[in-house]
């Protein structure tokens, strides 16, 4: 899972992206957009609710810390290149 921005007519217009890949095959699974705020993660987490999701890659937003166990999420850029 990553988010990235950019914006439309001004850069004080941000659009964020929140997305997920399946990390063995590359594939995007769901993505939401809206603004950095956490609760647009919760809107793509909810879409992606129907899948049996074991492992969570993800950098190093607090937002992934809050909405899944250490059991759960790995945080190491390592794992992100394929999404990035």
């Amino acid at each position: 899972m990553d988010e990235m921005w950019s914006f439309y007519g001004d850069k004080g217009q941000q659009l964020w992206l929140w997305w997920a890949i399946d990390y063995d095959t590359g594939v995007v699974i769901g993505y939401w957009f809206g603004t950095r705020e956490h609760e647009n993660l919760d809107r793509l987490l909810e879409l992606l609710s129907p899948l049996s999701i074991g492992r969570v890659y993800a950098d190093g937003n607090v937002a992934y810390a809050k909405r899944f166990s250490s059991e759960v999420l790995v945080v190491l850029k390592k794992n992100m290149q394929k999404i990035e």
